[in-house]
């Protein structure tokens, strides 16, 4: 069960014919309530003109959202933090963030609140790279989404693992 919760992931936009008008990336957080069981999809996605943008599924009527994102870059990583978190027993908080910065707060009324049974993910990249899919049984930080967005960790590790074994050499016996 849960009343909280916080998902990250990174994806990378490659570059594209111009031909294409479809969305980049559409990633889909399905929560589903307790009693009675009911789906809640929130969907992210990156549209065609490279805006990032947002959904909530209310019983078969989405209500979507412009996060104000600027354009996004195409050929470098960008990290996505949403938080969820009861803010009180008949309202829900969705806070969306961009590499570390926060774009939007959404209030979603009591129709759509916890506790959670299950959570499940789905993702469509098209000439997209996804990374780092990770969810959270609490509100992470504005810290914290800022020091996992600056350290990189993982994916340094990765573009080094990746540069030593591309200077590797293995001989015939």
């Amino acid at each position: 069960m849960l009343e909280t919760c916080s998902l990250s992931f990174w994806f990378f936009l490659c570059k594209r014919p111009p031909s294409k008008d479809s969305n980049w990336l559409t990633f889909t957080l399905d929560l589903t309530e307790d009693r009675p069981r009911r789906s809640r999809p929130i969907t992210i996605y990156v549209n065609s003109e490279r805006h990032l943008e947002f959904g909530v599924n209310y019983a078969c009527c989405i209500q979507s959202q412009h996060s104000n994102s600027p354009k996004l870059q195409l050929d470098i990583w960008h990290h996505i933090t949403v938080l969820i978190a009861q803010t009180s027993p008949d309202d829900t908080s969705i806070e969306l963030y961009l590499n570390s910065q926060k774009l939007a707060e959404y209030k979603l009324s009591k129709r759509f609140r916890p506790p959670y049974h299950d959570i499940s993910i789905e993702a469509s990249p098209t000439d997209t790279h996804l990374a780092e899919i990770c969810v959270w049984k609490r509100k992470l930080t504005a810290k914290e989404i800022q020091i996992m967005f600056e350290q990189k960790t993982t994916l340094k590790r990765l573009d080094f693992a990746m540069d030593i074994l591309s200077r590797v050499q293995f001989g015939k016996h």
